[in-house]
């Protein structure tokens, strides 16, 4: 049984981007109200967002001794999750730890629930 929850612990996977995610067409919704959105889907699974220019954000994510980094693209139609950086888990420039995908299908699923919630 440890050996199977071994072989688990290291599996990886061609790495996942979220890439143009649509914002509901119904939203008036500002620039600025999406980067506020997007910070708070961020803070509620324990992201640093912080905004790096108008239109893009980036977000830090750290479990145990490991950390991904990536930008969030955004304008007032779509928003997109792409790589930039890790440590500590097995990037090889094409497959990462699985753990990755998850976090960021995660983060993608809460910041489409926060627009969904937030925004007009």
């Amino acid at each position: 049984m440890l050996l199977i929850l071994g072989l688990n612990a290291c599996k990886t996977a061609p790495i996942y981007n979220a890439r143009d995610i649509s914002i509901s067409p119904r939203s008036s919704a500002t620039e600025e109200e999406i980067e506020k959105t997007i910070w708070y889907a961020g803070r509620r699974l324990d992201w640093r967002i912080s905004k790096v220019h108008p239109g893009e954000m980036q977000g830090v994510f750290r479990k145990r001794d490991h950390t991904a980094t990536v930008a969030i693209p955004y304008n007032k139609t779509q928003f997109s999750i792409l790589y930039l950086d890790s440590e500590n888990l097995d990037y090889d420039g094409d497959e990462i730890h699985v753990n990755y995908n998850i976090w960021i299908k995660r983060l993608a699923e809460q910041i489409q629930n926060e627009i969904g919630f937030r925004l007009p």
